[in-house]
């Protein structure tokens, strides 16, 4: 496969397929049959299409599923409260269940 096709997802709209940067995908939501994906434009595009398949897909590209209903990039998490269990990436505060917030905490640096 291309490389160019790794780095890119072509997210069907309105019966026409759009590529989209996957660097842009800040989170994807999980809503019935459904997931949202929100790019860091804010648009979202709703694709009918399992979590699990798109966490396949964007775990190589540091995507970490916080929640049942959340997949995130990494680089896109402003902040994190260990003591309530959210992160917020731009407007949004999404929550993480107890063993993404072990992961979480793992990863990063903390300075206090």
């Amino acid at each position: 496969m291309s490389k160019i096709f790794k780095e890119f997802l072509f997210l069907k709209r309105k019966g026409v397929y759009e590529k989209v940067a996957i660097s842009n995908i800040m989170f994807l939501q999980v809503s019935g049959d459904y997931v949202s994906c929100c790019l860091k434009t804010e648009e979202l595009f709703t694709i009918r299409v399992s979590l699990n398949k798109l966490s396949e897909l964007l775990t190589p590209h540091d995507f970490m599923r916080i929640h049942r209903s959340y997949l995130v990039q990494l680089s896109f998490i402003e902040s994190i409260n260990f003591q309530e269990d959210f992160v917020i990436i731009g407007k949004n505060q999404i929550p993480m269940n107890r063993d993404s917030k072990k992961r979480l905490g793992q990863l990063i640096t903390k300075l206090e």
